[in-house]
């Protein structure tokens, strides 16, 4: 969990739980880079996974590292962006993916 002013706003069950945000977008990372680039059906997983474990996201998204728009097939460096909320908190991440060379 990244040292953030928002730790004050989580509980003690809140702040164990809150690495699953982080986890959550390096799963996404591990699969684009196995070549899964169903890139709107990861995002929507990682949104069920992270409801289901009590976060409520405003988004996941899969951008081009470069400009942050939609990826198009020359997109090779990804970022994956996150915020979900927790208890009190509004928890922001992003993770670097690299796509599968095909």
């Amino acid at each position: 969990l990244a040292l953030s002013s928002r730790n004050q706003y989580l509980n003690k069950a809140e702040r164990a739980n809150a690495p699953k945000l982080y986890a959550t977008l390096s799963k996404l990372a591990s699969a684009i880079s196995q070549g899964n680039e169903n890139f709107l059906q990861l995002q929507e997983q990682a949104i069920q996974e992270l409801t289901a474990e009590g976060f409520s996201p405003d988004y996941i998204e899969i951008r081009d590292a470069l400009t942050l728009e939609t990826p198009n097939s020359a997109s090779t460096t990804l970022r994956i962006i996150a915020a979900a909320h927790l208890g009190g908190a509004r928890l922001i991440d992003n993770i670097s993916a690299q796509r599968a060379l095909h």
